[in-house]
């Protein structure tokens, strides 16, 4: 009866089969689940570091986690979580405020060239607008006719053309 429960057990391979199993675990993983393993052999609450050192040919050389050095009683050590230092909260505090201005120089900057940027434009318009007033007509201007560009001999009451295409 015992058997017949292992033979229709999963888990249990069969033994007339054949094949390879095709879900174990990759050196890498292996590694990592010792190395996992042994942090957990640390009783430190805040760092719990563990390593499993490999060779090239894949041999484990050793095994170690972060625990207290040799001939001291676990029970004295200091184990509690230490609070946040005072100072630190302040120097904190401080270098934020300090990024927050130069974000704000940065954006004042940003801003000043924007204006400065869309001034330069303005006077470039003014300075075309002027241009063309200054000159005129001229006999060589361009002036639309028809979907085409021709020059003012051919046709003086037609508008000029603004852009060209």
């Amino acid at each position: 009866m015992d058997s017949d429960i292992q033979a229709k057990d999963k888990d249990v391979p069969d033994e007339r089969d054949s094949t390879m199993r095709s879900d174990y675990l990759s050196w890498k993983d292996y590694f990592m689940g010792i190395a996992l393993l042994a942090a957990q052999r640390s009783k430190d609450p805040r760092t719990q570091v563990g390593a499993c050192i490999v060779s090239e040919d894949k041999k484990i050389v050793g095994i170690g986690y972060n625990g207290m050095p040799e001939n001291i009683n676990d029970e004295e050590a200091p184990w509690a979580v230490k609070k946040r230092d005072p100072m630190h909260l302040r120097r904190r505090r401080r270098r934020r405020k300090k990024k927050k201005k130069k974000d704000g120089r940065r954006k004042e900057e940003e801003r000043r060239k924007k204006e400065e940027k869309e001034e330069r434009r303005k006077k470039k318009e003014e300075r075309k607008k002027k241009k063309k007033e200054e000159e005129g007509r001229s006999p060589g201007q361009r002036y639309k006719m028809g979907g085409e560009q021709v020059n003012s001999e051919k046709c003086q009451g037609e508008v000029p053309i603004e852009k060209r295409f």
